[in-house]
This record gives C-alpha cells, structure tokens and sequence, in this order.
C-alpha cells in the first residue's frame, strides 16, 4: 500500500492518464476494466513501491517508462451484449466519422 498509483491508457500511441487512486488493486481493476469495454489494449499504472502481480488475459512488458500490460489477442474485440458493446459502438462510430469526413473533402493539400 502506501502513495498513489496513477493508471494511464494507450490511444493513439500516447498513454493517457485516467485515474489516481491510492489502493494497487483498484489501480488495476481500472485498467483491465477501461480496456476490456473499449478498443484501448494495454495500460499501465505508475506510483512508488511497485510490485505488479500477473493478470490473468494480459502480458507484463517492462520499459524504462514502466510496466504496460498488454490485453492478449484473443480478448481484443468483444461484441458484449451487456453493457452495451462498446468496442462495436467505438468501431461503427470510427468508421461512420470517416465517411463523414471523406464525404466532405478530407485533407487540403497545402
């Protein structure tokens, strides 16, 4: 126990942080949580005195900037009828703003 953990999730190549909290287990609770109901698929959780457990579905990768977990493959997109499929709905969405933005010219070239 003891400090605060910070919980940061990748998208777009750039860790986010989205939560501080001072309990390790509810750090990862988050991360697992955050990335199991959208298309993020690793985070990682920063703070003083680490010793980061094995999550079961996820790899440790270590870097200098800290321990990423990383959701395996298998678990990636989930179509869950609960909670109402957020990887689907981000999926459609994407696409759906691409149309949108292709329908109306897209890049200028400058």
């Amino acid at each position: 126990m003891g400090g605060k953990y910070q919980v940061s999730i990748r998208r777009g190549g750039v860790f986010r942080n989205i939560a501080t909290t001072r309990d390790l287990n509810k750090a990862l609770r988050i991360g697992r949580t955050r990335t199991g109901r959208t298309l993020a698929a690793s985070f990682k959780v920063t703070g003083a005195n680490l010793k980061l457990p094995n999550l079961p579905g996820y790899r440790k990768v270590k870097r200098k900037t800290g321990t990423i977990f990383i959701e395996h493959r298998g678990r990636r997109i989930k179509k869950v009828r609960t909670s109402g499929g957020g990887e689907v709905k981000e999926l459609f969405r994407a696409k759906a703003f691409k149309k949108k933005k292709k329908k109306k010219g897209g890049k200028k070239n400058e």
